[in-house]
């Protein structure tokens, strides 16, 4: 992950516009015109949403740099509760998480500056969630790639974004962020889809199977173009969700069409016998069926260390 100090050219994203009626500020998109928040909003969202309280996550202290305040609006413990929440995103859901603020968008619009950050910062790779803080014409953007493209709607980000806008004019940074980082755990937990494969319903399927099936089990489903083997990408990933504690993790490489298994020991029998089959299915690029297989063979191995408990 680089440093970010400047954002360079960057394509258009797409994203919501709205202006809240009692100030200035608003999130930014490509959309031709503005619109009030009582246009946008329906009258469900008259109370505030529920959001899951920072202290109900187990945060550790992030290793690494996920907030880049060019600004200067979040300091001291305020920049340590936003760093760890972006880190444990990053571990926790492989979710690629920066916010970005800044006084000066150099004359590009908030989704140039925003895209050139994230290119920037994590050469435009993964699934992504980056939170552009725009001091300088007051349209803040939350720019999306991947998972947190499929999983966090446009309306989510609407009625999020609408109590954020009102703690950003109070000078809430540290809520604001919280409030809306908080939009990236609408992504699986399990099921890290960084192609694409899958769509929403079926993703949320899968990675409910997945986390019934064995909690310490995840999968990646991505299109290796690093140049690095199949096993190299999937050490790095597995190093990065799990570090020393047990877990499995599955890359289903939809480029070879693949599968690939990794843990901090020896692979199950019961995993390691259905394998051959799981990579049957995803040469013929029937990825779902592939993870089933695993799912089903993991499963009936808790059931059956279950029995063995009991007995």
């Amino acid at each position: 992950m680089k440093n970010f100090f400047a954002a360079s050219a960057a394509l258009l994203c797409i994203g919501v516009l709205y202006s809240c009626s009692d100030n200035s500020r608003s999130s930014f998109d490509d959309a031709p015109q503005m619109s009030s928040v009582e246009e946008v909003i329906t009258e469900e969202i008259v109370t505030e949403p529920e959001t899951q309280p920072i202290t109900e996550i187990k945060l550790a202290t992030a290793d690494g740099t996920y907030i880049y305040d060019n600004a200067g609006v979040l300091t001291g413990e305020a920049f340590t509760n936003c760093n760890d929440y972006a880190g444990w995103l990053y571990k926790e859901r492989l979710i690629n998480a920066a916010v970005v603020t800044t006084n000066d968008l150099g004359g590009k619009t908030p989704y140039e500056f925003a895209e050139a950050a994230y290119e920037e910062i994590y050469a435009g790779k993964g699934s992504g969630f980056l939170l552009l803080i725009n001091n300088d014409t007051n349209n803040d953007y939350i720019y999306k790639t991947g998972s947190c493209s499929v999983y966090v709607s446009s309306e989510s980000e609407k009625q999020e974004f609408y109590w954020a806008t009102r703690e950003l004019v109070n000078e809430d940074y540290e809520g604001a962020v919280l409030r809306l980082m908080k939009l990236a755990v609408n992504c699986p937990s399990h099921l890290f889809d960084n192609a694409g494969v899958f769509t929403a319903e079926k993703g949320a399927e899968l990675d409910s199977i997945i986390s019934a099936c064995d909690t310490q089990l995840s999968v990646l489903v991505t299109e290796n173009s690093t140049g690095s083997t199949n096993e190299e990408l999937l050490q790095m990933y597995f190093d990065r969700r799990y570090g020393s504690e047990s877990g499995i993790m599955l890359l289903v490489d939809t480029a070879s069409k693949t599968v690939t298994a990794a843990s901090n020991g020896e692979l199950p029998q019961e995993l390691s016998s259905v394998l051959d089959k799981a990579n049957e299915y995803a040469a013929k690029s029937d990825y779902e069926a592939a993870i089933i297989t695993i799912t089903d063979a993991m499963g009936a191995a808790v059931a059956e260390s279950a029995t063995t408990s009991a007995n």
